[in-house]
């Protein structure tokens, strides 16, 4: 009679005991990171860490589409749509970096959206495929654009966002914790709930009322956002840009 309270008490500070350990595990990361570049030595391994962060952020926004069902091959593309955008609007426009970064990772959520709405009942191999020609089409449009892209000579002389590459890697380091925590409260939340539902039966999931063409939208919008503004980014940091950027096919 006394094992079920004995064991159910047991288990709730086991649980809270692994969550302290957890805790402690990320604070213990996080202060590595913090202090790392004091004793990184060579600016290589700041270069290293920071093309880490970069990519960190590609993975997890692509991970965020792929929870709905989608499997997004042009995904990079949107990366290189949002270097470009932002690197465009510094070099001849002469508008600062601060408005061009977010207003890049909100050009690539708008056009991710329209694109992906056409797509929404695609599913499975025939997604992947749509994005892939949606790829090869960035492609062409931006090495189509010579006056203003380079085209494929590509874009030079973009303005920096630092000048020292210390200042780039906390720089990278807020933004890469910031946009895992952000998409990983959207994974679970309720609309994170919701895309997963789609994902494992979007027939069930329509017979109870979900709009399944407006949550695939939406979760585009979302992803491409995250990877458009690392994609500025990253083209402030590499001043340099090529139709190389958009390649999403092998």
């Amino acid at each position: 009679m006394n094992e079920g309270p004995t064991g159910s008490g047991s288990a709730l500070p086991a649980t809270n005991g692994s969550k302290r350990v957890k805790a402690l595990l990320l604070a213990g990361i996080l202060a590595v990171l913090l202090i790392l570049p004091v004793f990184s030595g060579p600016s290589y391994l700041l270069h290293v860490l920071i093309l880490t962060f970069i990519y960190i952020v590609a993975a997890v926004s692509f991970r965020t589409i792929t929870i709905s069902g989608q499997f997004s091959i042009s995904h990079a593309g949107f990366m290189g749509l949002g270097a470009y955008a932002s690197g465009m609007a510094s070099k001849w426009l002469g508008w600062p970096t601060w408005i061009t970064v977010p207003l890049a990772g909100i050009v690539a959520m708008l056009i991710g959206s329209v694109v992906a709405y056409p797509f929404s009942r695609l599913r499975a191999m025939y997604y992947a495929m749509g994005s892939l020609f949606c790829g090869v089409a960035l492609i062409d449009i931006i090495a189509s654009g010579r006056s203003l892209t380079g085209g494929y000579a590509g874009l030079s002389g973009i303005p920096p966002l630092f000048v020292s590459r210390i200042s780039y890697y906390y720089f990278f380091l807020v933004i890469g914790l910031a946009s895992v925590v952000a998409l990983y409260r959207f994974e679970f939340s309720r609309i994170g709930v919701t895309l997963k539902a789609i994902a494992q039966s979007h027939v069930v999931a329509s017979s109870v009322g979900i709009n399944e063409s407006r949550y695939r939208v939406l979760v585009v919008g979302v992803g491409c956002f995250f990877v458009g503004l690392i994609g500025a980014c990253y083209g402030h940091y590499n001043r340099a840009l090529s139709p190389i950027s958009l390649r999403t096919y092998p």
